[in-house]
């Protein structure tokens, strides 16, 4: 017999006797149907990080991951499918890390030039592999940001995009761009 015992937006923790003297809990995912042990940690789209341990069901601290698709306007948002990733990733990746100031740059997939500022951000926060995270100077951020809206920076994008179904520009090819500055 399964019983489910909590629910949340995308999964529900139940409880599945394996012997008559214990029962175990384990996640399952209504989206997918998969079924996790209590020793999996899952991401799914919409949902902070959940983790079955011996305690049962608990937020175990997922990280925000933005995507291209919280840029939108050339602002971020997080009206939109949110994915997270584990704590410990977060940590041991420090090229994802992202913070007020810095802007985010799609260097890869159809939105391929697409960027915002990031302002107003309160908790630790990353990118996905189709975002670099552009550090600037202080103080230029607005500036930047502008800059990299411009139709002459969406031309040079445009012209060193390599590849058909998914197009790619790398970032050697991000810092080559060129803008007249006052």
């Amino acid at each position: 017999t399964v019983a489910v015992i909590s629910a949340v937006p995308c999964f529900s923790a139940v409880t599945y006797p394996f012997s008559s003297t214990f029962a175990t809990l384990v996640l399952f995912d209504f989206h997918t149907g998969f079924i996790f042990d209590e020793t999996s940690a899952v991401i799914f789209a919409d949902c902070p990080l959940y983790m079955l341990n011996e305690e049962g069901l608990s937020l175990t601290g997922g990280v925000l991951t933005f995507s291209p698709t919280n840029i939108v306007n050339n602002k971020l948002t997080m009206e939109c499918k949110n994915t997270y990733i584990t704590r410990e990733k977060y940590d041991e990746s420090p090229e994802i890390k992202i913070s007020n100031g810095d802007i985010l740059f799609v260097k890869t997939g159809s939105t391929l030039g697409k960027s915002a500022l990031v302002t107003g951000l309160k908790e630790d926060a990353s990118i996905n592999p189709q975002i670099v995270v552009m550090h600037v100077e202080k103080d230029s951020e607005t500036f930047m940001s502008n800059v990299l809206i411009t139709h002459g920076i969406m031309k040079q994008v445009a012209a060193v995009k390599i590849g058909g179904a998914v197009p790619t520009m790398t970032e050697t090819e991000l810092k080559n761009l060129s803008y007249f500055a006052p």
